[in-house]
């Protein structure tokens, strides 16, 4: 055994030498990477003489993978109100202390792969050259949102954060870390070893004689920081620390770390008020100069406002929801003042009400400033990699199959059933939950063999919500696991039960072909001689640990630097935010119907590099299928962020949709998205319009030539017929690929969300496959009176007449949005336009038979449709709509005080074939009617917009989706459906 452990600090030795040899280069080849790990091993053995060979292969292959890792960088929407940019000009200045010493930790110490350290020094200089500058006199206030992914690393990011932020010259810190004291605990563990350099348990206060840990071993120099909590279970900010703490901020900068508790939050408060307030002006108190970054981890659970007013209360004595209003006071109680909050679930954010405000509290916690999305690194294991997702074509979805690491149970309902009481005992184990038991002593054998010794293992039992029955489940796992270590060490060779010859069964029915399966150079594959070995020693670290509020266990892996080995067993505390290090084996039967909480409960994403083929997960099939459906959403969501941040729009704009699942799981719990409404999308049947437009040179510009170039491409036009006083230009027969390119160029603005040219693109090219929307109707709509331009490519001498859609109305709010043109009554169409294709076509035998195999025909109550299409062949298509508006206008399904004349637009795409689609070009004019110029145009060239009428299609099904506040204000809230 000594020389087992002399060959693993000669590993690490090697593995740390070769660290620092390759810390320049950003994509070594293999020969170089070879060349500077001999280098490294050759170094080594000098000062390990009696170790056995070190394995150069193994170090190789695992610094190739290192070196293949990739990171994108975050990406943001941001709002600049009220905000002055500053880091660019003040970087230089700035010593960065505390940021290089926690840099240089993370990848020496943690052994961080340096392309992920470099990328994390990029994405804390983009948060933080959004906060505002310390320095920055008055009063000044920034609100952010950063989005991860779950076990990503957002504690590393907002540790570098802090650093970054005191180098800047924040006074205070406060993190608010979860709501319980495990997760507060273990959060001020890390902060003691990233930020403050000393263990807080014994002393909070800078200190000289400290004793150190983390940063505070390098060979840096010390730094002056102190701390008001300590990562002892009683270490928050409690009533004792407010009545013994006369402190006042504004020198050394100070980090506290506190949970989200109402009275801890009051302590805060209070002291910040009574130590370092002076007088407001208006008869309360206010910390003026200590520029205040308050994170908030875990931003979507218990900072959400969940109070509704209730009826008839007056708005003015209404209260936010308790840990709501502490935040929101402990902001407003500081003259400057930055909040961050950090989340991986943000179904729950996205709801919450942006123009929230109250004069005492100032506004909710809506991220007004700016949205950070983060890109995980490649070697990131998320919800898609374990489950998979499933392929929807209709929303540009590929499928992606899952890894081999889930391990479907159905043994469990006698033991654990859906419904038992506070006093059930399960009474014994069931077989897959001791099989998986088994399954983590191999895994902690195994990667002893690889060489992975002083690490640490993890294994996840989360069976039951009731303190007693995670109590009875701990004692029955405690007895599995003593016999299975006394049989592994003392079993004799003849007994006719071999606990060894068991697990080299599981090994080789389980283990070698799944390693074979996913081919990972970092995963080394095993004989079960190199296992066997390491059995005992594996077994034999192995503790077992309850974690729930009535336990003294903790999940200390920081006081355990030579690797613990862990089986945790609980509840809500290991559902969010706290990290079970080493995690490979995770049997997980507890049932929420919430997206946000079944992601938070999954601690098995993150990053397994050396091990990800010995990991299994044991839990149902529902949940794996509903962690697809979770994982499809969660995709989907991001890509949305993603739309948005290549519109440019401001969080406020932030119109997202979540996608709703079929079978009863919600987006998020119902007081946190009880703005949210929920809506059926999809382009089938539908009229898309661009209500909304740029008034910025390079859009207008570039529209217009994008305009252009598809009119040279169509070549020769018709003129249709039209109503008195148009003059419109139509090509026929249009292909779809001609359309989509078109579409793509052309620049929408965010705010028309719905006409988003890649989702429109996605839409068309997905019908193609069926056979739908082959052939297409372009016409440029031109009216005869009015303000004219000149369309080259049309004709030289042929002018086209301007449309007037005056964007001049209350919600366009021109004093905020100057580069917005908001389309009066959000239609920029006239209704009869979309029959102009119409004209000319005469209804046969075919075109009937296909419109009446349509759904929206198919129905009860709409005999007399069929009746009059089945009469109306050989008539134009034309009149029938017509007939058919009158028909349902008669029967009281279209509005009006008059009989139609002109077709309903839904009638006109029940009526298109599905081969057929039709896009409508709007040129706008730049004046209004009295000639005068719109406000904020920066060019007198056209404002070109677009209409598209889809039709009806089986094939292109809706999907429900919880739509936010301010999607609802912005598609939805000022519509006014003159097409129907």
């Amino acid at each position: 055994m000594p020389q087992n452990k002399e060959l693993s600090a000669a590993q690490e030795q090697a593995r740390k030498l070769a660290r620092v040899l390759l810390e320049r280069e950003t994509k070594p080849d293999r020969e170089l990477i070879r060349q500077r790990v001999v280098m490294a091993v050759e170094t080594t053995r000098q000062a390990h003489p009696d170790a056995r060979e070190v394995d150069i292969e193994e170090l190789v292959h695992e610094f190739e993978h290192i070196f293949d890792i990739f990171v994108e960088t975050g990406r943001a929407l941001d709002d600049p109100t009220g905000h002055v940019p500053w880091l660019p000009d003040r970087r230089a200045s700035i010593g960065w202390k505390f940021w290089q010493r926690y840099e240089w930790f993370l990848e020496h110490d943690e052994g961080l792969p340096g392309p992920v350290v470099r990328n994390l020094d990029v994405v804390t200089d983009q948060v933080l050259e959004r906060l505002e500058d310390p320095g920055r006199e008055g009063a000044w206030d920034r609100r952010g949102l950063v989005v991860g992914s779950i076990q990503s690393g957002k504690t590393g990011s907002y540790l570098g954060l802090s650093c970054k932020a005191i180098d800047a010259g924040y006074r205070l810190v406060i993190i608010l870390a979860g709501i319980h004291n495990s997760l507060r605990s273990q959060t001020q563990i890390r902060t003691d070893e990233g930020v403050l350099g000393f263990d807080t348990s014994a002393n909070r206060w800078f200190d000289a004689a400290n004793r150190k840990v983390g940063v505070g071993l390098l060979r840096f120099d010390p730094l002056r920081v102190s701390s008001l909590t300590a990562r002892h279970d009683g270490g928050d900010f409690n009533r004792q620390i407010l009545r013994n703490v006369a402190i006042a901020l504004g020198g050394d900068p100070y980090v506290l770390v506190v949970k989200k508790n109402s009275r801890i939050l009051k302590n805060l408060l209070d002291w910040v008020l009574h130590v370092n307030g002076t007088d407001d002006g208006r008869g309360g108190r206010i910390v003026r100069g200590v520029p205040l970054l308050l994170i908030d981890d875990e931003a979507d659970h218990a900072s959400i406002n969940t109070r509704a007013i209730p009826p008839g209360e007056d708005p003015a004595d209404y209260r936010p929801s308790a840990i709501n209003q502490r935040v929101r006071s402990i902001l407003a109680a500081f003259e400057k003042r930055a909040y961050v909050g950090y989340t991986a679930t943000p179904f729950a954010n996205i709801y919450v009400d942006p123009d929230a405000a109250d004069q005492r509290l100032g506004d909710d916690v809506f991220p007004r400033s700016f949205i950070l999305n983060l890109q995980p690194p490649s070697n990131y294991i998320g919800p898609g990699q374990i489950f998979g997702i499933d392929a929807d074509p209709d929303a540009g979805i590929e499928g992606q199959e899952p890894l081999p690491l889930v391990r479907v149970i159905d043994d469990h309902e006698a033991y654990f059933p859906a419904k038992y009481g506070l006093d059930h005992d399960p009474g014994s184990l069931p077989p897959s939950l001791m099989t998986a038991i088994r399954g983590f002593i191999l895994i902690c054998a195994a990667r002893r063999a690889r060489g992975q010794v002083n690490v640490h293992n993890s294994m996840l039992i989360h069976v039951a919500r009731f303190v007693n029955v995670q109590r009875k489940v701990r004692d029955l796992v405690d007895a599995e696991l003593h016999y299975l270590r006394r049989r592994i060490a003392h079993e004799h060779p003849a007994s006719p039960r071999q606990i060894r010859a068991d697990l080299k069964e599981l090994w080789g029915l389980d283990f070698e072909p799944t390693t074979r399966a996913m081919n990972r150079p970092d995963c080394k594959p095993l004989e079960w001689s190199d296992v066997e070995p390491h059995l005992h020693e594996a077994a034999s670290r192995i503790q077992i640990k309850e974690i729930n509020g009535q336990t003294q266990d903790i999940l200390d892996y920081v006081e355990n630097r030579n690797g613990c080995s862990v089986i945790a067993i609980g509840g809500d505390k290991l559902s969010r935010g706290l990290t079970l290090e080493g995690l490979s084996v995770s049997y997980f039967l507890r049932m929420s119907k919430m997206y946000d909480t079944l992601m938070q409960m999954g601690r098995w994403f993150g990053y397994r590099d050396g091990y990800l083929d010995l990991c299994r997960l044991y839990t149902t099939e529902e949940l794996v299928t509903w962690y697809r459906h979770i994982a499809l959403a969660d995709m989907e969501l991001r890509r949305e962020f993603d739309y948005m941040w290549r519109g440019g729009h401001t969080p406020r704009e932030y119109g997202l949709r979540v996608r709703t699942h079929p079978e009863g799981l919600i987006v998020t719990a119902l007081n946190k998205s009880r703005l949210g409404l929920r809506m059926q999308l999809s382009y089938a049947g539908e009229l898309v319009q661009t209500t909304f437009l740029y008034k910025k040179k390079e859009q207008i510009e570039g529209n217009l030539k994008a305009t252009e170039d598809l009119i040279a491409i169509l070549g020769a036009s018709r003129r249709p017929r039209a109503s008195a006083g148009a003059d419109h230009r139509m090509w026929e027969k249009v292909p779809a690929s001609t359309v989509t390119t078109f579409l793509r160029r052309f620049a929408v603005h965010p705010r028309s969300f719905e006409a988003d040219s890649s989702r429109l693109s996605d839409y068309i090219e997905r019908q193609l496959r069926h056979g739908e929307l082959t052939g297409w109707t372009v016409v440029l709509l031109s009216i005869r009176h009015g303000a004219t331009a000149r369309f080259p490519r049309i004709g030289a001498e042929e002018d086209i007449g301007l449309y007037l859609r005056d964007p001049r109305r209350k919600e366009n709010r021109e004093e905020e949005e100057p580069a917005l043109y908001a389309i009066r009554k959000s239609n920029i169409i006239n209704p009869p336009d979309q029959a102009l294709d119409f004209d000319d076509q005469v209804l046969d035998e075919e075109l009937a038979s296909r419109i009446l195999a349509k759904r929206a025909f198919g129905g009860p109550g709409r005999l007399p449709d069929r009746e009059l299409i089945l009469g109306s062949v050989g008539r134009r298509v034309r009149d029938v709509a017509v007939e058919l508006t009158k028909t349902r206008w008669m029967r009281g399904e279209i509005r009006g005080d008059q009989e139609p004349v002109t077709p309903n637009g839904r009638v006109i795409r029940e009526l298109r074939a599905e081969n057929m689609g039709l896009m409508l070009l709007y040129p706008l004019t730049w004046h209004d009617e009295k000639g005068a110029r719109y406000a904020n145009i920066e060019v007198e060239k056209p404002i070109i917009g677009f209409a598209l009428s889809f039709p009806v299609s089986d094939r292109g099904q809706p999907i429900e989706y919880l739509v936010n506040e301010v999607y609802q204000r912005l598609h939805l809230g000022d519509a006014e459906d003159v097409d129907d």
